[in-house]
């Protein structure tokens, strides 16, 4: 069985990530935006749902996607209510 199956499953039989789910999608009518969800694993954001606006331009993204989290908008929001003690310690040798 593959990742996208099972974690497709997850998604569907979890409760709490359908009220979410409710909550994105009321945010991408209510802003026309695309609204995704993810989680911090170590210094890279883990995108685990996502509900995409009906426009021309789409945001090419895909559940299971890991990015470091200084390079998406999704991580950057995530970290930015860190510590600068919490940045260095996940950033040890800076952003280079």
């Amino acid at each position: 069985i593959s990742c996208s199956i099972l974690s497709r499953a997850f998604l569907d039989r979890s409760y709490w990530l359908k009220m979410v789910y409710k909550e994105m999608n009321n945010i991408v009518k209510e802003c026309n935006e695309v609204c995704q969800m993810g989680i911090l694993d170590g210094a890279d954001v883990l995108y685990i749902n996502k509900v995409q606006a009906a426009q021309t331009v789409q945001l090419v993204s895909h559940i299971g996607t890991r990015l470091p989290a200084i390079y998406s908008a999704l991580g950057k929001a995530i970290i930015c209510e860190y510590s600068d003690q919490q940045i260095r310690q996940l950033y040890p040798d800076g952003f280079v």
